[in-house]
């Protein structure tokens, strides 16, 4: 009865650390999904009787409508009033207002120019629905029809590490491998320019009726630009589609410039219509426009080069692979590994591991030497009258026990735990110093993935699934030996029946081990894309 308590009493205290990391996990995911700022379309307004007024559907007569109409937008949902900064001073909160309304032509080149921070990008990221909508009156609405698709080229391109599929000829060709060569993590072997031209050449590949960019031509020359008005702006795959740009290039892209809307520094339409009404009412850029001209006309007269002469990076090899592919151990793990944990669990690791043993033996051996004494105990009722058995001295002797197995038991938690956690920290302050160290080549050639992989899911390993196990295969170890000690013993005969259980188990261990091993690794390296997410 005593034995049955123990071992239900050990096992609802192991289930503590496990309810105490379901808690923390829980009340993180309550954070996140309670606390994080959302879009307007998923977030409750704080005042649904008022929204309920404001928030009227687009009418039906501008379903089909690219705009807005009287409203304001803001990037935060409390940014209405100025904030705070620590120092005690206030900031200007910006907010992009649309008084009237703005309508952009479908099947149409719309451009959106103004001065650096007035708004143009908003003006893009409210259509998209990434800005907080504050309508101004019951007749307020923005709409962006996306039946038919959109595409956003945004103004800091966004590149995969893969290869690059698209007529970017002369781009292509600085590269050895070609169209096989991988461009690497956020398009490292890339210059700006090509960065923004694989953006652009993306968003206008796409089937997207409704094509957005931000300001595309800000990263290249002006000749590539130029080409890229003459062959793609004017080319058969944006004729017909509605294309809205933002851009600081107005002389360049005005002759193929269907409508025009002008945004004033403090994030108003100054005015929407041909490039002359703009002019006309905006004297700053009518400035700007006649210093492009006047640069425009000076790179005419300069000759076009054949072929950039500067290149991002080099390609690793005729094959464009620019990544090393992650190694796979085959076979047991090695002593090598092993190792690395339990040297250095102390500076004395021999030592550390002979007490830890010893303490764990002594652990299992005082409850088998309280299972014999209560038997002791209870043969003398078999013996002696019961009024002559000394209860207080049986009992003493059997707390003395139970007390004594318990300080054991507690020196072993706190012996290992602290060894596991030394060696753990060793272990991860190797990997930063190596990581850090390194040099630059080996991280562009590793993905940022896998150096997180390493650093998160397998430091987690070492700083809890390893230890843990090698604690439960230790006391498993000398429970075992221990019992089939005692019974041996006793019972000499059994030894021939226990060896052989130990053989089936050794051979069904070794099966289990080929094939676990080989799945552990296969999705450890798994983790590292999904963790790089």
């Amino acid at each position: 009865v005593f034995d049955m308590l123990r071992i239900n009493i050990n096992s609802t205290f192991r289930c503590i650390p496990s309810l105490v990391q379901t808690n923390v996990a829980l009340e993180r995911i309550s954070d996140f999904l309670y606390n994080t700022e959302l879009i307007d379309e998923y977030s409750k307004p704080e005042h649904p009787e008022n929204a309920e007024i404001l928030n009227a559907s687009v009418p039906e007569e501008h379903k089909d409508t690219i705009g807005i109409r009287h409203a304001s937008f803001t990037w935060a949902a409390d940014s209405a009033s100025a904030a705070v900064t620590p120092g005690g001073t206030r900031r200007r909160t910006f907010v992009l207002g649309i008084d009237d309304e703005v309508f952009f032509h479908r099947g149409k080149i719309n451009l959106i120019v103004g001065p650096t921070g007035a708004g143009k990008t908003s003006l893009l990221m409210a259509l998209l629905g990434e800005m907080h909508y504050i309508p101004q009156g019951p007749d307020s609405f923005v709409n962006l029809p996306r039946d038919g698709g959109v595409a956003y080229a945004a103004q800091e391109s966004w590149v995969q590490n893969d290869t690059i599929k698209c007529a970017l000829k002369r781009d292509l060709e600085l590269f050895d491998a070609g169209d096989l060569t991988e461009v690497g993590e956020k398009g490292l072997t890339l210059s700006g320019g090509q960065k923004a031209r694989i953006t652009l050449a993306r968003a206008v590949y796409s089937s997207a009726e409704i094509v957005l960019l931000d300001d595309i031509l800000a990263a290249l020359d002006v000749h590539t630009a130029r080409h890229i008005v003459e062959k793609c702006l004017k080319g058969d795959l944006i004729d017909g589609r509605t294309v809205i740009l933002v851009t600081h290039n107005v002389a360049m892209v005005s002759p193929v410039a269907d409508f025009l809307v002008d945004i004033g520094s403090d994030g108003r339409i100054l005015s929407q219509g041909s490039l002359s009404a703009a002019l006309s009412k905006d004297s700053k850029l009518l400035k700007e426009v006649e210093e492009e001209q006047q640069v425009l006309e000076k790179v005419e007269q300069e000759i076009d080069p054949s072929a950039e002469t500067e290149k991002a990076a080099e390609a690793q090899q005729r094959t464009g692979k620019l990544t090393v592919a992650e190694e796979i151990q085959e076979g047991h793990v090695g002593w090598d590994a092993v190792k690395l944990f339990l040297a250095n669990v102390s500076q004395r690791p021999l030592l550390f591991w002979v007490v830890y043993i010893s303490g764990c033996t002594a652990k299992f051996l005082f409850p088998n030497i309280q299972i014999w004494y209560l038997g002791v105990w209870a043969a003398q009722y078999e013996i002696h009258p019961a009024n002559e058995v000394d209860v207080g001295h049986y009992l003493t002797v059997y707390t003395a026990l139970v007390g004594a197995g318990t300080v054991f038991s507690a020196f072993c938690v706190y012996y290992y735990v602290f060894g596991s956690i030394r060696a753990s920290t060793i272990i991860h302050q190797k990997l930063v110093v190596s990581i850090l160290g390194t040099t630059l080549r080996w991280l562009d050639k590793t993905p940022t993935a896998r150096i997180i992989a390493r650093c998160t899911e397998d430091i987690q390993t070492l700083d809890n699934r390893f230890p843990r196990a090698l604690e439960g295969l230790v006391d498993i170890i000398v429970y075992l030996l221990l019992k089939m000690f005692g019974v041996v013993v006793f019972s000499p005969v059994f030894i021939f029946p226990a060896l052989l259980v130990a053989a089936g188990g050794a051979i069904c261990g070794n099966i289990y081990m080929k094939a676990q091993l080989c799945v552990k690794r296969e999705m450890s390296n798994a983790k590292a894309p999904v963790l790089g997410h």
